[in-house]
């Protein structure tokens, strides 16, 4: 979603709500919240300072 293009403003709390949802993609909560990556991870960065999300290991590929 191209920036400015949408300034619904979302709580931290519904974010903390659809990261949890969606095991911490953060694109799955944004899309589910309408909004673009930017408050998400704005959110998430002060919910992880404040004890309220765990962060999510590095992500890293899988042996096979």
């Amino acid at each position: 979603m191209p920036s400015g293009q949408n300034n619904r403003k979302v709580s931290r709390d519904a974010v903390v709500d659809a990261l949890r949802r969606h095991d911490g993609n953060v694109s799955a909560a944004a899309r589910e919240l309408g909004v673009s990556t930017s408050p998400i991870r704005y959110h998430r960065a002060k919910a992880i300072a404040a004890g309220l999300v765990v962060p999510m290991p590095p992500w890293t590929p899988a042996s096979g």
